[in-house]
C-alpha cells in the first residue's frame, strides 16, 4: 500500500513539471472536438476542432456563446450536460448534430475539487462508432429523426427554401399539376419526387424523363409507347410507354420547354381527358397520372415565339413555384456542404472534414450552377485532397481566394442570422402595398420597419 502511495505522489510530481505549452499543444490538436465548462454551463475552453464542424472559431464558442446552453441550443440532441451535472457521473451519449443530421458519439465527464464538488464539464465529441451502445441510442425523438432523414435526401435551413417546401407539401395533396421554375441546378427533379412522396398517390409509380435527353423521333414512342409493326424495327410485342407504366402514380418531364410541338397536342389531350392512343395504334388508352414539369427557360417567351402552345402553357401551369438559386439562400449552402460531404465520405470510406477556410470560401461563393454544382465540388474534394483535412489546395483554381479575401472576416453565425432575417423582411415587403400593412404583418414598430426595408429592400422608395 505504501508502495502505491509513492508511486502515485511521483506521478503527480511528474504532472506538475509538464510544461503548460506542452498540454496545450495536446488539446490544440486533438481530432476529436472537445469544449470545457464550469458547473454553472459557462464555456472555459474549446478546441479548434470546432471551426469544421460549424464554421466558428473557438474565441466566438466562448465570448459570443458563453454557456452550453446558447451554443446548444439548436445545434444538437438531445443534451448530456444536464444529466452529467446532475448524476455528478460521466454521461454517454448519441448525439446529432440538426444542421446536417450527421451522428456523432459523446461524452460529458464531471472533473471535480477537493470537496467533491463539480469544477469543471469536459464535453468531447467524435464519430460514431456502430459497435458502441450508448445511453441515448434508443431516444424516441432520435428515432423520429432518423426515420425522417431516411425519408428525405432534401437539405435546406433558409426561410425561401422553407417556404417553397410548405408550399409544395399543400401543393401535393391535390392532383393538379405543378410547374417548377428556375435556374438549372437548383434540385427540381428532387422536389418533384419530393412531392410525389407528400401525394395520395406515394404508393404508386413515379417516373421521369428529361424532354432533351431524347431525341425527338424517339420521345413520342418512350411517353405514349407503340403497337406491333408501327414502325421499321419495332419490337414485335410493341411497347409500353410511361403513361401507361405510370398509371395511377405521377410522371415528371423535365425540361417541358424542349418538348415539340406535335408531342405537345398529345400532351395536353393526357392532361384534359386522361387519354392518348400509341405510336401506330387505333384505340384510345385511358390512364390516371399525376404530370409534374420543369424547366430552367421563360416559358412565357417561348409561348410568344409560338415555341410552346398557349393552351399547354396554361394547362401545366395550374400552380408554378420558382425554385430560388443557391446564391439567395445562402444559409442552405453549409447544411448542403456537410449533407454531401457525409455521402462522399460514405462512398470512399473517408472521414474528411473542411478546414475553416474553405468553409469561408463556400459561403462566399456566387454558385452559378446551384446545388449541382456544390454537390459535384464536393465529391471532387474528397477525391482530391490529401489527409482527412479538406484545405483550399484541392479547390478549383477560379474558386482560390486572393490574398484580399484570406484577410476577410469569417462568415460565421451571424452573417446566417443576417440572411435569414434578409429573407423574411423581402418576402413580406413583397407580399404588401403600403408600409402600413407591412408594419402589421411583421408586427414592428414605424422605425424599426422602416431600418429593415431600408437595409434589405434596394426597392424601398416604392412603398409609401
Amino acid at each position: 500500500m505504501e508502495e502505491r502511495n509513492n508511486i502515485d505522489q511521483d506521478y503527480e510530481e511528474y504532472l506538475r513539471q509538464i510544461p503548460k505549452e506542452f498540454l496545450l499543444t495536446i488539446l490544440e490538436n486533438c481530432y476529436c472536438e472537445i469544449q470545457v465548462y464550469d458547473k454553472e454551463g459557462k464555456i472555459l475552453y474549446a478546441n479548434p476542432s470546432v471551426i469544421s464542424r460549424y464554421g466558428i472559431s473557438p474565441e466566438e464558442v466562448i465570448f459570443c456563446y458563453k454557456n452550453y446552453a446558447a451554443f446548444f441550443k439548436g445545434r444538437w440532441f438531445p443534451a448530456l450536460f444536464p444529466h452529467c451535472v446532475e448524476d455528478k457521473r460521466t454521461v454517454f451519449g448519441e448525439q446529432r448534430y440538426l444542421e446536417t443530421g450527421e451522428i456523432l458519439s459523446s461524452t460529458c465527464t464531471p472533473v471535480f475539487d477537493e470537496t467533491g464538488e463539480i469544477k469543471y464539464v469536459i464535453g468531447e465529441l467524435y464519430k460514431h462508432i456502430e459497435r458502441f451502445d450508448y445511453s441515448y441510442k434508443d431516444n424516441p425523438a432520435t428515432k423520429t429523426l432518423k426515420r425522417k432523414e431516411e425519408n428525405s435526401n432534401i437539405v435546406g435551413r433558409s426561410y425561401h427554401f422553407f417556404k417553397v417546401l410548405s408550399d409544395l407539401k399543400k401543393a401535393a395533396k391535390s392532383d393538379m399539376p405543378i410547374l417548377l421554375l428556375g435556374e438549372s441546378g437548383t434540385g427540381k427533379s428532387f422536389l418533384a419526387e419530393y412531392i410525389h412522396k407528400n401525394s395520395l398517390r406515394k404508393e404508386m409509380p413515379f417516373l421521369t424523363i428529361n424532354c432533351t435527353a431524347i431525341p425527338e423521333n424517339l420521345l413520342e414512342s418512350e411517353l405514349f409507347g407503340y403497337e406491333r409493326g408501327a414502325f421499321t424495327g419495332a419490337s414485335q410485342n410493341g411497347k409500353r410507354g410511361l403513361f401507361e407504366m405510370a398509371d395511377g402514380g405521377t410522371i415528371f418531364l423535365d425540361e417541358i420547354g424542349e418538348l415539340p410541338l406535335s408531342i405537345q397536342v398529345k400532351l395536353l389531350d393526357v392532361l384534359e381527358n386522361k387519354r392518348f392512343i400509341s405510336i401506330g395504334g387505333s384505340k384510345l388508352k385511358h390512364v390516371d397520372v399525376r404530370i409534374i414539369t420543369a424547366t430552367n427557360k421563360t416559358i412565357e417567351e417561348e409561348v410568344e415565339k409560338k415555341y410552346f402552345r398557349e393552351d399547354l402553357f396554361w394547362r401545366i401551369n395550374t400552380y408554378s413555384i420558382v425554385i430560388p438559386p443557391l446564391r439567395e439562400r445562402r444559409a442552405d449552402i453549409l447544411p448542403m456542404a456537410s449533407y454531401f460531404l457525409k455521402q462522399q465520405n460514405e462512398k470512399y470510406h473517408t472521414e474528411k472534414i473542411f478546414s475553416s477556410e474553405v468553409v469561408n470560401i463556400l459561403m462566399n461563393d456566387p454558385w452559378k450552377g446551384n446545388v449541382r454544382q456544390l454537390k459535384n465540388l464536393i465529391e471532387r474534394l474528397v477525391v482530391i485532397s490529401k489527409g482527412n483535412i479538406i484545405d483550399v489546395t484541392a479547390l478549383p483554381h477560379y474558386m482560390m481566394p486572393t490574398e484580399v479575401e484570406r484577410d476577410e472576416e469569417f462568415v460565421g453565425l451571424k452573417y446566417l442570422v443576417s440572411e435569414y432575417e434578409r429573407e423574411i423582411v423581402r418576402y413580406y415587403y413583397n407580399q404588401t402595398k403600403n408600409m402600413k400593412e407591412f408594419m402589421k404583418k411583421m408586427k414592428l414598430s414605424k422605425s424599426k420597419a422602416y431600418a429593415l426595408v431600408g437595409k434589405y429592400c434596394e426597392d424601398f422608395k416604392k412603398i409609401k
